[in-house]
């Protein structure tokens, strides 16, 4: 699998990761989920779990991290390693890990994204993308519209990280009406509706 190149750097949360795949892999996924919405009509997503060794390379962009899977076959797959989770000191790169991994597919274009959802050794849960790192609290999955960057003071992408950093939302230069599956902790969400009306944003909640 290799790295296609990447279309907009506030995509990169959910779309860091993407290859080409045979659709056939969708039969393999776990309680599959198909999602539909501007930009969603083809995507469908579950999860995976596959055993290999573990190694955590960055990107060019400092707050993106790859995740790259080596399994006993010898297949590597690629994926994104959770955004919050900046220093895996726990990972050695010679063990083989337990890994669940959140798979969307595209059929129209043929593309497959991978997350890392969860890590495990020996049963134990290392890490586990969908619990909210900051409230401790299990999100849900959904589908969301991005919300337009320009209605946010521009400092938004530091207090989204502090103060809400899994209300569900990405804040797109484009503007909004682009859905995408997402987390959302409803913490975070509601921490994020207090400091849009306190700071005077408009936007539908």
């Amino acid at each position: 699998m290799k790295i296609s190149p990447i279309l907009s750097q506030a995509f990169l949360v959910q779309l860091l990761v993407s290859c080409s795949t045979d659709v056939s892999l969708l039969s393999t996924l776990k309680d599959p989920v198909a999602y539909s919405g501007a930009m969603a009509g083809s995507l469908h997503e579950g999860t995976r779990t596959v055993k290999g060794q573990l190694k955590i390379e960055p990107t060019e962009f400092s707050s993106y991290i790859n995740a790259i899977i080596t399994t006993p076959p010898g297949e590597t797959i690629e994926a994104s390693w959770p955004q919050w989770s900046k220093a895996p000191k726990f990972i050695d790169p010679a063990k083989t890990y337990d890994i669940e991994l959140l798979t969307r597919i595209y059929v129209d274009p043929n593309y497959e994204f991978n997350d890392v959802l969860r890590v495990s050794e020996g049963g134990k849960v290392l890490i586990d993308s969908s619990i909210c790192h900051l409230h401790h609290l299990p999100m849900t999955r959904r589908i969301e519209d991005g919300r337009s960057r320009e209605s946010y003071p521009p400092y938004i992408d530091q207090v989204h990280r502090i103060y809400f950093p899994h209300d569900g939302n990405v804040y797109l230069g484009c503007g909004s009406g682009i859905s995408h599956p997402t987390w959302r902790c409803k913490k975070c969400y509601k921490e994020f509706e207090i400091w849009a009306k306190r700071n005077g944003i408009e936007e539908t909640f």
